[in-house]
């Protein structure tokens, strides 16, 4: 078989396998939807770890310090007594484990910022995690470092599902077209068809000199 051969069976299934693409990809959608593995909106808070307002002119070794514990202070974000606290204040029904899942922190390149966020199927709540782990944060702040961290800009309801959510489906969704376009080709491989006058030629090693088409018109039995 040619090339040409190939895209003409690619043509010749084309909508059956879109079809296949969107029963898959509508399956996906389900059981993620189902099962919540990647939860439909997405909200992130953004803190900032700063030396002791009273030392920054005259001292400058907190204000480093407070660099390095950045990373510190984005792992205990998603330790097990910020996350109690957080199901304790909002009261969910969860446990530190499962939340942990949904709640990531990490310091942005290059700065002393840390963006946190919190995951779930519900817009308003996913910005109420993220809003309440940021203030948790910033209460077990140790006085003993003289540092400090600060809400910088809280986290707000999404417009619209996060792109994650999307992913499973769209992956769901290639799934079904690969399947159904490998079975178009299985079939017609079982077949052993002939596509063209050329592949008839090199099959019975003469030359073609005719060929026979269908009339078209409006009586297709004819």
């Amino acid at each position: 078989m040619t090339l040409q051969d190939y895209l003409r069976i690619v043509v010749k299934y084309l909508w059956v396998s879109l079809l296949g693409a969107l029963v898959f990809a509508a399956a996906g959608l389900a059981l993620n939807w189902y099962t919540q593995y990647i939860p439909l909106y997405s909200a992130t808070a953004t803190v900032l770890v700063g030396g002791d307002a009273a030392t920054v002119n005259t001292d400058t070794f907190y204000i480093q310090l407070a660099s390095q514990f950045s990373a510190a202070y984005a792992d205990f974000a998603t330790r097990r007594p910020v996350l109690e606290a957080v199901i304790e204040n909002l009261q969910l029904a969860t446990t530190p484990n499962s939340l942990s899942k949904f709640v990531t922190a990490a310091v942005v390149e290059e700065t002393q910022l840390i963006e946190i966020t919190a995951s779930a199927q519900d817009r308003q709540m996913a910005a109420a995690i993220a809003n309440e782990t940021a203030r948790q944060l910033i209460l077990i702040t140790s006085p003993r470092v003289r540092n400090f961290v600060l809400l910088v800009e809280s986290a707000a309801p999404p417009d619209g599902p996060s792109f994650s959510f999307l992913l499973i489906p769209i992956v769901a969704g290639v799934l079904g077209y690969l399947v159904v376009i490998g079975l178009a080709f299985l079939n017609e491989f079982m077949r052993d068809p002939v596509h063209s006058t050329a592949e008839l030629s090199r099959r019975v090693g003469v030359p073609v000199l005719a060929t026979v088409r269908p009339r078209r018109g409006w009586n297709k039995r004819a």
